[in-house]
């Protein structure tokens, strides 16, 4: 090995620094490569041993060689994707000679040649055509083109969203949201059956995913190569991961500049109505479209690098770099845009106008129960003008919080505005959002037998809330801020000519945190001069402006100031070092991965203290009362609640995986190849760096809580490294062994049979369970309407002036052990028995090629996977408890001495209050762990079974047209409740000590599902059918015309099902369960219409006949009991059927210069895809003998069966250009 190096420059030494120690830590290998194989024989089919064979890249001029074994084979592994050619020279022979050879991302190619007798001098030519079928793995998947990358219509310019045109996925989230910014949207995918977001994400082999398979970033089409989606992979090189695999190679510069410039712009007038946009009711028309202008630019460049041929060592370095952005307005909906906010006369504490009555909480309350003295501006309750709060009764800091408050833009007061437009501030707004992504690759050849390339990209994204009063301190001032930084170095080296060296490591950073507008205020004098006491505002994590609550104004009301949250930082490092060996007819390959995968989380939730005014201490009653009397309050000082909290650490998870793999693929005959592999996984679980977690939580432990009259309680959280606790979350088995097997047999020349299994491994993510290392501090008055004799303190005395006079209580850590948060619902825990999730994929299929370069595949895909995440309260009521206390005819909901009641426990002296009650409802105390209000675990009880079959109809280039066809009927069920995409929700459990009643439809189930994408360049022009020997002038007219089209139709996945938790908890929910289910009137299949969701719902008023479903399928459950109805109903929510299409139009602007206008139409005919319907059966309940009621009947607007929204989008108009050189 000495010698291979011994040539190198100090300064491709420095190089070589960079590409291999660029830092340190892929639950896959080298996926970012694919490969070449064949089979050298002579006329007579004998094997030539010994060959020499070149593979030369087109592009870039780079070569490698090899020699064919005894069995006259040879491979090429570890090839970056693109256009090559074959030579083999051997003595005695012709030459051979094929420049057609497209080597694909993730594939084997395969490339045989018979050698004829004669000189080598001589050369045979032949230009091949990339086999369609696979005659080299039973892996499956599909590639998308750069061609089809560029082609095609794409919403969000996103070559990832090209997945659903394979077979075996499906998509269950919002259309609309597949941007840069729609990391999570564009992750709620299902793959081959396996769990919603249970996949892997790759760029240049490096993975992109988060610990739990979301992306973080996606990619410009002006900087991708190729993309393919990876499902059934038989190949032990690829792991954690519980679906497929989304992969995509970065494009490299060639030996000739190229590049291009595009832009696209998106106008509201070109787009179409939404379906629910509401109608007005004097012209008849609907409302205005949503605003939708966007505008977009991309650019890339590349090619050699300068200066490469007078810089020795620069030589054979080429470059590709990308800018893409754009910038998009987009319409706030969902949120309320109409308030009332304080008038001029209230913000200077005049409430006169506004037909209410103002009572000056200093003053007794002679009754106990209602206040009687008027606030007045002289203080006496009864002089002056009443409804006027005295001048010395007003708070400098609540003043200046009233005026931030933006103007009224009508004017009127509250008497005015609540008799007439319920408001007296209407701001329906549109926000902008943008994105910038820059990447940059760089290929370089150091010698013959080492090449390399490294790439980056950076990604930065803003997502503004939607300030609805445009205001500096609104609390929805703020920006959604991602940025993402990824790398990846890959090295590869031909150690011998059937020895290779592939040696990877990446890098990605993910940053995601919400912005406050007031970040930077200085609480201790940014109230016009005023503010809270500089110790208190020292304690204060977030630097913002206070969360100034309100509630009970009687019409819209928006808060003011929010705290930063923090924000969540993932790393994931990566390494992979493989080895590839061909020994005869096997291909070996064997490796080691590792995968460093950390989150970091600075909390600091609530940190600048969050200030709630109901208006209790300026109304009669001191309760919930209607009218301005919380801006009055406000003035007064006087919150009726307030926290802070503060966090102790910022917590650092980290996760390390390690796999190594051993894969060999055999081709035995020339017809027949066998893969078979395994892979061995170590993986410990997530932990905190420095212990600063909760590991899990421990049903055995026993413990005193002192000072309550129970003996000893049972069940507590337990602490990393603290009383015997390990410092890994879970007890994680260690052993995953993942056996892979796989054949393809070529039938006939051109008909090949595959099949395989194998065992795969998904990840667990990382989930901060950190109860215990953030305490709030609250202050509540002992009791609104005793007045004076509360000592309630008005004006700059007034509460809100020194909130929190003893200061923030600090965290109490893991220093109360299992005490920690009694009377809480613990929430983000991990199953101490949780195990890793295990997925069998198993498939059979033929290809068949026809006539006219097109392929036919009919397959076979089945899944069976076990331990999967699920999401239960274990704090629960069991069923025979609940049925005892029916037939008993006992009130659960009735109240009784809670035993293992304390206010506080202590802990080094400090004391933490607990959250327990002296009474608790009668339920409580049969709850395995009653101490706690709830107990909710992450754990693994989940299975499912998928089983599909799929038709694939492929057409390479020819004549001008491309297509690619699928139709999959799928088969998908489990008892997975905590499955939910963008849309819906999976529901349950009912009994979570019962996981497999809830057995029924998966969530992703669509059981009928077609697809197409086909591209068609019109046949007219030069050198095509129609108009061939055209001149320029009439060529530029007739020719370069494309047509494009995308189709999908797909059942929409089965509907949910639950009814309203009963009054006064006579349900199930109020005792440890999280829904409860109605009862089935007969079958499950009596409450599905038929006809189309336009059909169904109609165009009169709300009643049965207009439902989605049949509401009368269903009678509400009875108190305790749990319904009949299934988890998942054989319903199904509203499907899919849209189409995109566009019209591209290129010109020759001189010989090396194209440009090229498009068009395109998203959703063509603009059908509606509905949201889905309300799936909640309202109910109501008097008593537990009673029975149970449907509250409003069967019938009204909010009711089981109503659709009132549309997901996606209407039809999109985008009109765009490019030029490339």
């Amino acid at each position: 090995m000495r010698s291979l190096f011994s040539s190198l420059r100090p300064a491709q030494v420095a190089v070589t620094a960079i590409m291999l120690i660029a830092g340190v830590p892929c639950a896959l290998a080298q996926t970012n490569y694919g490969s070449v194989r064949g089979q050298i024989k002579d006329g007579t089919g004998a094997h030539i041993k010994d060959a020499q064979v070149t593979l030369t890249n087109l592009d870039t001029k780079v070569e490698r060689a090899t020699h064919t074994t005894d069995a006259g084979d040879y491979v090429f592994s570890a090839v970056d994707p693109g256009n090559y050619r074959i030579t083999v020279v051997n003595k005695g022979f012709k030459s051979y000679e094929d420049s057609g050879l497209r080597v694909e991302l993730g594939a084997t190619t395969t490339i045989d040649a018979s050698l004829q007798v004669g000189a080598s001098g001589e050369t045979i030519e032949v230009t091949s055509e990339t086999p369609l079928l696979d005659t080299a793995s039973a892996s499956g998947g599909q590639l998308f083109s750069e061609q089809q990358i560029q082609d095609l219509p794409n919403l969000g310019r996103n070559p990832f969203v090209f997945e659903k045109f394979d077979s075996g996925v499906v998509t269950t989230g919002d259309p609309r949201y597949v941007r840069a910014e729609d990391q999570t949207g564009l992750s709620q995918v299902s793959l081959a059956g396996a769990p919603i977001g249970s996949n892997n994400y790759v760029v240049d082999g490096i993975p992109i995913s988060t610990s739990s398979g979301g992306v973080t970033f996606i990619p410009s089409p002006e900087a991708v190569s190729d993309a393919k989606v990876q499902v059934n992979t038989y190949d032990a090189e690829a792991g954690r991961t519980g679906g497929g695999i989304f992969n995509t190679s970065l494009k490299s510069g060639s030996t000739q500049y190229h590049g291009s410039l595009y832009g696209e712009t998106r106008q509201t007038p070109w787009s179409a109505n939404l379906w629910f946009n509401p109608v007005n009711a004097t012209t008849g028309l609907k409302g205005a479209t949503l605003d939708n202008t966007t505008y977009l630019y991309a650019g890339a460049f590349g090619g050699p690098l300068p200066f490469m041929k007078k810089v020795k060592w620069l030589n054979n370095t080429f470059f590709w770099v990308t800018e893409e952005g754009y910038r998009q307005a987009q319409p706030l909906t969902g949120a309320t845009t109409a308030f009332f906010l304080p008038t001029a006369a209230e913000r200077n504490g005049d409430f006169s106008a506004d037909g209410i009555t103002l009572y000056d909480p200093t003053r007794g309350n002679p009754t106990g129960t209602n206040r009687t003295c008027q606030m007045t501006s002289a203080g006496d309750c009864s002089s002056g003008t009443k409804n006027v709060i005295p001048a010395a009764y007003i708070n400098p800091i609540g003043k200046y919080i009233l005026n931030q408050f933006p103007a009224p833009q009508s004017g009127l007061g509250y008497a005015a505005a609540l008799a007439g437009p319920q408001n007296n501030f209407n701001n329906n707004i549109t926000f902008k959002t943008r994105s910038d992504m820059y990447s940059g690759k760089l290929s370089h050849t150091f010698a013959p037998w080492w090449t390399a390339s490294g790439s980056y990209v950076h990604l930065a994204t803003q997502e503004p809330t939607g300030d609805t009063i445009g205001a500096l301190f609104s609390s929805r001032n703020q920006k959604l801020l991602r940025y993402n930084d990824a790398t990846a170095v890959n090295n590869t080296f031909t150690l011998t000519p059937t020895l290779l060296l592939t040696v990877g490591y990446g890098f990605n950073r993910y940053f995601s945190g919400t912005l406050q507008g007031s970040t930077g205020f200085n609480a201790n004098t940014g109230f016009g001069g005023a503010g809270f006491p500089s110790a208190l505002v020292n304690q204060f994590q977030s630097k913002t402006f206070p969360t100034i609550g309100i509630s009970n104004i009687g019409m819209g009301s928006i808060n003011l100031g929010a705290s930063n949250s923090g924000p969540t930082i993932n790393y994931s490092r990566n390494l992979v070092v493989g080895f590839t060996k061909t020994l005869n007819k096997h291909n070996v390959k064997f490796g080691y991965v590792f995968r460093a995968m950390s989150a970091y989380n600075p909390s600091t939730a609530n940190g600048g203290g969050t200030f709630n005014f109901s208006g209790a201490y300026s109304n009669k009653s001191g309760g919930n009362v209607s009218g301005p009397y919380a801006y009055a309050d406000i003035l007064l000082g006087l919150p009726s609640t307030a926290t802070a909290q503060v966090t102790a650490v910022a917590n650092s998870f980290v996760e390390n995986y390690h796999a190594l793999y051993v894969q060999d693929d055999v081709r035995l005959t020339s017809k027949f190849t066998l893969n078979v592999g395994v892979r061995y996984e170590y993986e410990l679980g997530e932990k905190e760096r420095n212990n600063n977690f909760n590991v899990g939580f421990d049903t055995n432990i026993s413990y005193a809580i002192p000072g309550s009259s129970i003996g000893t309680a049972k069940g507590g959280l337990r602490y990393a490294g603290q009383n015997g606790a390990p410092i890994h979350c879970c007890n994680l088995s260690h052993v995953k062994f993942s056996p892979r097997i796989g054949i393809a047999y070529q039938v006939l020349p051109k008909t090949v049979f595959h099949a395989g299994f194998g065992v795969f491994y998904a990840p667990i993510g990382i989930v901060n369970p950190t109860i215990g290392y953030a305490q709030t501090t609250s202050y509540a008055p002992v009791d609104y309407t005793t007045g004076a004799a509360a000592g309630v303190k008005v004006g700059s005395s007034a509460y809100l002036s020194t909130p929190f006079p003893t200061g923030l209580i600090t965290p109490s850590g893991n220093s109360l052990g299992p005490l920690t948060s009694l009377g809480s619902s613990l929430a983000t825990l991990q199953d101490f028995g949780r195990r890793f999730p295990f997925v069998q994929q198993y498939s059979a299929d033929i290809q068949q090629e026809l006539p006219g370069g097109l392929m036919f595949k009919l397959s076979y895909v089945g899944a069976h996977s076990r331990n999967i995440a699920n999401s239960y309260n274990i704090d629960q009521a069991s069923a025979s408890q609940l049925a005892n206390a029916k037939i008993a005819g006992v009130d659960l909901s009735s109240t009784v001495t809670n035993p293992y009641y304390v206010a506080s426990v202590n802990s080094g002296g400090t004391n933490y209050a607990t959250s327990l009650t002296p009474t608790v409802k009668r339920a409580q105390l049969l709850l395995p762990f009653p101490q706690f209000t709830g107990v909710t675990v992450n754990g693994s009880n989940g299975y499912s079974n998928y089983n599909s079959m799929a038709v694939k109809v492929q057409k390479r280039v020819s004549h001008g047209i491309t297509l690619l066809s699928t139709y999959t009927w799928a088969a998908n069920w489990d008892n997975l409740w905590s499955a939910a995409s963008q849309i819906y929700s999976a529901g349950g459990p009912q009994d979570v000590f019962n996981p497999k009643a809830e057995y029924s439809r998966a969530l992703s189930s669509v059981p009928n599902r077609m697809t197409a994408a086909i591209s068609y360049e019109l046949p007219f022009g030069r050198g095509k059918l129609i108009g061939s020997h055209a001149n320029r002038f009439v060529d530029e007219f007739i020719g370069g015309w494309q047509v494009n089209d995308e189709w999908i139709v797909q059942n929409g996945v089965p509907l949910p099902i639950s009814q309203t938790n009963m009054n006064s908890d006579r349900g199930v929910t109020g005792f440890g369960g999280s829904t409860q289910r109605p009862n089935l009137v007969g079958d499950a299949h009596d409450a599905c219409r038929s006809g189309s969701p336009q059909g169904r719902l109609g165009n009169t008023a709300y009643g049965v006949s207009t439902k989605y479903l049949n509401a009368n399928a269903f009678t509400p459950a009875q108190p305790y009991t749990f319904g009949s109805a299934p988890r998942l109903l054989p319903c199904r929510g509203p499907g899919i059927n849209t189409t995109d299409m566009s019209v591209n139009k290129s010109f020759s602007i001189g010989e090396h210069v194209k440009a090229q206008f498009r068009a395109e139409a998203l959703n063509a005919f603009n059908t509606p895809q509905f949201d889905a319907p309300n799936t909640v059966l309202i109910v109501s309940q008097n008593g537990i003998n009673a029975a149970p009621t449907v509250t409003g009947g069967y019938t009204g607007a909010t009711q089981l069966g109503n659709i009132t929204n549309t997901v996606g989008f209407a039809r999109i108009i985008q009109l765009g250009g490019k030029i490339t050189f």
